[in-house]
């Protein structure tokens, strides 16, 4: 996934205002698409999160389907891959895009 930021308008003026370019990995499917255009979006009155129902907007788009947020929230979810972490600065499991 690639995301451009840019603060300067076609015609090269600087208004302040953030506009994000987003291109997607052909392999990202339309659910994950729309929840990360929804997080990432600059204007704050259509932001997921943000909005009148908070953080609900994101805990029930589709792409969070089968998430168990009670089980989460009561810490009765095992992690799918254990990775150990030395330090917080360990960076060996990092993944470079």
């Amino acid at each position: 996934m690639t995301v451009v930021k840019s603060f300067v308008d076609e015609l090269g003026n600087c208004d302040g205002a953030v506009r994000l370019q987003v291109r997607f990995p052909a392999h990202f499917g339309g659910d994950m698409k729309d929840i990360i255009r929804n997080l990432l979006q600059t204007d704050l009155s259509k932001r997921y999160g943000n909005l009148k129902n908070g953080v609900n907007d994101i805990k029930k788009h589709r792409w969070f389907s089968g998430v168990d947020w009670i089980a989460i929230l009561q810490q009765q979810v095992h992690q799918a891959l254990a990775v150990a972490v030395h330090t917080g600065f360990d960076t060996h499991h990092a993944v470079i895009l």
